[in-house]
């Protein structure tokens, strides 16, 4: 048991999971719920392209992805 402000010896660092041939209890079956490969968006074909932008819009483009957890190169691109 951790305490508060205390520091745990060996807490979340051994991983002892001991495994018995006993029942596991009720079961419930969960349909599939992952798309089926033909529903799939695949990747389109890119080509790489030089841009130069102004400070200001790096910054722009910097500040929105920060807001939607983003890398700002993403919110860059034109597709």
């Amino acid at each position: 048991m951790q305490v508060i402000g205390g520091k745990a010896v060996g807490y979340m660092s051994k991983h002892n999971v001991k495994y018995t041939r006993s029942e596991i209890g009720k079961v419930k079956i969960l349909p599939d719920f992952l798309l089926s490969p033909d529903k799939l968006i695949l990747k389109e074909e890119a080509i790489t392209v030089t841009v130069s932008l102004t400070i200001e819009s790096v910054d722009f483009f910097k500040h929105e992805a920060h807001i939607n957890h983003a890398h700002y190169v993403k919110h860059c691109s034109l597709g």
